[in-house]
């Protein structure tokens, strides 16, 4: 990965009034990221796609595979080694490309410091996805993360974490509890009758909550 430790920061001397948070949620579905302020919203919230690392990391594990059930196959690391020397510098650099459009929407914003969720998983090696052995889901978050992290750091910006808590189920508006509609689903309604947000997208809406919980408002 890179010098920096999973959980870097960037003090600010700066009072709360003059920092813009930009909240950014870390997905592994149709959004590799999302990113916005409290003041852009959920209809400001800059997007990035994941499918071309999600595409890289398949065929990464389809190969692992063949070669897993090659008929002349032994535990050949030689051979295991090679893939992921092919595989992660591309794997790695598309997640960077993504990271720095994140650092773009960031660097937009006056004195911003880009608000992580405090993750409890780790990155891990390439290598321990070969075969099949973790899902898409398990090994993005925290590899994309930890490379935005560095990324933004390298930039010169701030970067914090805050508690990772129901930033996808709070409606972004109210704080109510909201309903995900089940596994796979890409929306969030919120279940508030007073509140003006019906259904919404809930990666936007999480990196609303991520921003606004920098300063405690969420």
């Amino acid at each position: 990965m890179s010098s920096h430790s999973a959980k870097a920061t960037t003090t600010l001397p700066l009072g709360p009034d003059s920092i813009t948070p930009v909240g950014v949620d870390v997905g592994s579905a149709r959004y590799l990221f999302a990113a916005a302020s409290p003041a852009d919203g959920v209809g400001g919230a800059a997007t990035v796609n994941a499918d071309y690392a999600h595409r890289l990391y398949s065929e990464f594990q389809s190969a692992t595979h063949r070669l897993g059930t090659a008929p002349d196959y032994v535990d050949d690391q030689d051979r295991l080694g090679d893939l992921v020397a092919r595989y992660w510098p591309r794997l790695r650099r598309a997640l960077e490309c993504a990271a720095d459009q994140v650092v773009g929407v960031a660097r937009a914003h006056p004195r911003a410091v880009v608000v992580l969720e405090d993750l409890s998983t780790t990155p891990r090696p390439l290598v321990e996805a070969a075969h099949g052995a973790m899902a898409w889901a398990d090994y993005c978050p925290a590899v994309a993360q930890q490379l935005l992290a560095d990324r933004a750091l390298d930039a010169g910006l701030a970067v914090a974490y805050v508690p990772p808590e129901y930033t996808s189920q709070l409606c972004h508006e109210c704080g109510t509890l909201g309903d995900l509609g089940g596994r796979g689903c890409e929306t969030l309604t919120c279940v508030n009758d007073d509140c003006t947000v019906g259904e919404v997208c809930r990666d936007r809406s999480a990196a609303v909550t991520i921003a606004r919980r920098y300063h405690g408002e969420a």
